[in-house]
């Protein structure tokens, strides 16, 4: 699961680039500001919920079956 979860997350790498020229290309200029504020304050939000999420999850069902459920999310 580790070694999944590390190719994955080495694969992901080059979206970045790809997911920014798709805003840059389908937002229209006067509302680019306002909508990459929103991506950008999401992301932000979302490293610290998912480590208050985590570290729960692997004190209850252990770190194997935590693992396994974000392996599949």
């Amino acid at each position: 699961m580790l070694a999944a979860k590390t190719i994955s997350g080495v694969a992901a790498g080059p979206l970045n680039p790809v997911i920014d020229t798709v805003f840059f290309e389908r937002v229209p200029d006067g509302m680019r500001g306002g909508v990459l504020r929103v991506v950008v304050a999401s992301a932000w939000l979302a490293m610290p919920l998912g480590v208050l999420i985590a570290g729960p999850a692997i004190e209850v069902v252990g770190l194997r079956a935590t693992l396994l459920a974000t392996g599949g999310l």
